[in-house]
């Protein structure tokens, strides 16, 4: 009479092969997380550079026609942060995806600085992509709305 089953050599062959194959596969997949999350944090600095400078650029067109801005544009980080980030999405490492200052390196948070006022033309937002995964230095540029 045979026992169906399998021997403990069968269970320690399978069990080798899939720790070989985890080995291989672990560091290709961590590194495409590591690059997924850098891509998050540049484009999130690149759609935030491009929003606020649409914001400006029509609020600009609407007070030359004789109309107010809409939305009305902030002038603190917090209306900022809440323009960019409506549905309060995360950073790659957890946390708000924008910040107010310069952001986050660990959480790869981005950062916005506020200053001056749109309605008298002094009015800038700072932005900075954090030194995050393969972003050597942080970088930051402002965007003025006297510069449209």
């Amino acid at each position: 009479m045979h026992e169906r089953g399998y021997t403990s050599v069968e269970l320690l062959i399978v069990v080798s092969i899939i720790a070989v194959l985890a080995a291989i596969s672990i560091p290709g997949y961590q590194d495409y997380v590591a690059s997924a999350n850098r891509v998050k944090v540049g484009s999130g600095y690149d759609e935030a550079m491009r929003f606020v400078q649409h914001e400006y650029t029509k609020a600009t067109s609407r007070i030359a026609v004789g109309l107010a801005p809409d939305p009305p544009i902030p002038n603190d980080d917090a209306g900022w942060i809440a323009l960019l980030n409506p549905e309060n999405e995360s950073a790659p490492y957890g946390g708000p995806a924008y910040l107010s200052g310069v952001g986050d390196a660990d959480s790869g948070a981005i950062g916005i600085d506020t200053t001056g006022n749109f309605l008298d033309g002094t009015a800038q937002v700072i932005l900075t992509r954090p030194a995050f995964g393969d972003f050597v230095a942080a970088v930051s540029v402002t965007i003025s709305a006297s510069g449209l």
